[in-house]
Order: C-alpha cells, then sequence, then structure tokens
C-alpha cells in the first residue's frame, strides 16, 4: 500500500455519479482521507487562484506547516 497523508482529487461537482462512483472504489480499497477540489469550474479557471490554494500541486514548497 501506498503511505500518504491525504489524497486530492479534482472534481467537476456536476459529475455526481462520477463522485458517488469514486467514494465506493476508493472506499472499498481503504482509502478515506480524502480531499474533494471543486472550487474551480473548468470553465472559469484562475490559476494564480490555484497556485495560491494548492501550490505544492506546482512544486513550490512553503515553509508554512500545512
Amino acid at each position: 500500500m501506498i503511505n500518504v497523508d491525504k489524497t486530492y482529487i479534482c472534481h467537476w461537482t456536476k459529475l455526481v455519479e462520477r463522485k458517488k462512483y469514486i467514494l465506493q472504489h476508493l472506499a472499498e480499497s481503504g482509502i478515506i482521507d480524502l480531499k474533494w477540489v471543486e472550487d474551480y469550474d473548468k470553465n472559469n479557471w484562475c490559476v494564480e487562484d490555484i497556485i495560491k490554494e494548492y501550490p505544492r500541486a506546482f512544486g513550490i514548497i512553503s515553509n508554512v506547516l500545512s
């Protein structure tokens, strides 16, 4: 098993069935520590806001522990 602190899942809120499917299959695999990233609509992205919220996804390491 992979040793990770949290699993981040980018998700478009309109895909309700997709989220149910993912939740079911991750739970069956014992993956329950999830963070759903649903704040950014696919048609309205502001890269600066995403970098600010998720700097590690862009290889930016912060001195602040999260």
